[in-house]
């Protein structure tokens, strides 16, 4: 076999490598005698031809090994995660108009649906408060409710708050950061109450009212919306997986699987959430590249399901979506729908059947565009009277 190899000083059996290297070859003896300047030239010239490509292949294998790139352009590295420093500013003096409406629809197997519907309207305006020190500056936010009202497949049920709330202000004292600290007028009901009805029915009305669990409520309506956004360093993402265990309405809870994907605009300084929930693993993964069954199973690894006994299975899913003002009112609109199923035991040889609930919360606030600038009056000019 015929070694290729052309170092010089290595055994080689191919004749022409051999004189190329000056050893004899096999049966021919050289004779000694001295090389004219000539062909000392001519075998240095042709050992460079040889010696600098191999020279060449040691400086890449060395680069390679070295993790240098030789001759390509560099592997860029992978772009860090953005994220957006959300702010509370809204406008001294801006106004807001606020829709609130939750809608509930309960299904009994085939029975038919039953849908209540709660709304209220309100006016927000925007008050900056200056306090002794810096570091207590906030807001002095001022919520009028316009109108509040419920409604059963259609039907308004009437109740004896809803006048009274008609026109109450409520006044939240918000932190600089947009925290809630405290909220104030609830007490203008019993005012109010007594304003429309009268006295003997007023006073029985006002002592049914519960001043602190109205304030809790209103509370606990802000912190959903605009909670998870304040002071809040906001990661854009897509189809980012998550699970928590979710309480059921019809009690017990479940591991729930959650994609997130989070995107800004920055012309219009927002940035919008959405959220894709679901009980089932493999449907939530469905069609999504990033994203496995396996991969959402695992998150939910230490999420028990804690169903109660008489129900057979549970369900859950639905959607989120959120715009946020980066520096601005915060959350300006969120819509979230759920859907809850259970199948309830049955005894053996029994039909069954499934019972639901679609809840389906909506949130509005709508800036109002300043008011037209009143024209200044011109004063006619006074007319020179003719000679």
């Amino acid at each position: 076999m015929i070694n290729e190899r052309r170092s010089c000083g290595r055994t080689t059996d191919n004749p022409a490598v051999r004189r190329l290297c000056g050893a004899p070859l096999a049966g021919h003896p050289v004779p000694e005698r001295t090389l004219h300047s000539s062909e000392v030239d001519d075998l240095m010239k042709m050992r460079r031809s040889l010696l600098i490509p191999a020279l060449g292949a040691a400086f890449l294998l060395a680069g390679l090994a070295q993790g240098q790139t030789v001759g390509t352009d560099e592997t860029p590295a992978p772009e860090e995660p953005t994220t957006v420093e959300v702010e509370y500013a809204p406008e001294d003096g801006a106004v807001y108009d606020i829709t609130e409406r939750t809608t509930r629809i309960s299904t009994v197997g085939d029975a038919d649906p039953v849908t209540d519907v709660r709304e209220r309207a309100s006016e927000l305006v925007i008050a900056e408060s200056e306090g002794e020190d810096e570091d207590e500056d906030g807001y002095m936010n001022r919520m009028t409710i316009v109108s509040e009202s419920l409604s059963r497949n259609g039907n308004a049920i009437p109740s004896p708050l809803f006048p009274a709330l008609a026109g109450l202000e409520l006044v939240y004292e918000v932190a600089s950061d947009g925290s809630l600290t405290a909220i104030t007028g609830h007490e203008g009901l019993t005012a109010a109450i007594a304003s429309i009805f009268p006295d003997k029915l007023a006073g029985t009305l006002d002592a049914l009212l519960n001043h602190d669990a109205l304030r809790q409520q209103d509370a606990r309506r802000y912190s959903e919306v605009h909670g998870p956004y304040i002071g809040a360093s906001v990661t854009l993402v897509e189809n980012e997986a998550s699970a928590a265990s979710q309480m059921l309405p019809s009690g017990g809870s479940m591991p729930v699987y959650t994609l997130t994907t989070i995107t800004q605009d920055e012309e219009e300084g927002t940035l919008t959430v959405k959220r894709v929930h679901s009980s089932d693993a493999e449907a939530l993964a469905e069609g999504v590249d990033t994203v496995t069954e396996d991969d959402l199973l695992d998150l939910s690894e230490d999420l028990e399901e804690d169903l109660p006994t008489a129900h057979a299975s549970a369900a859950v899913s639905g959607m989120e979506e959120t715009t946020v003002e980066t520096s601005g009112a915060l959350v300006t609109s969120r819509t979230v729908e759920m859907r809850y199923e259970h199948t309830p035991r049955q005894p053996p040889g029994t039909d069954t059947f499934t019972n639901s609930l679609d809840v389906t919360e909506v949130y509005t606030a709508v800036k109002r565009p300043p008011p037209d600038p009143v024209p200044e009056e011109t004063s006619m000019p006074e007319e020179t009277p003719a000679p």
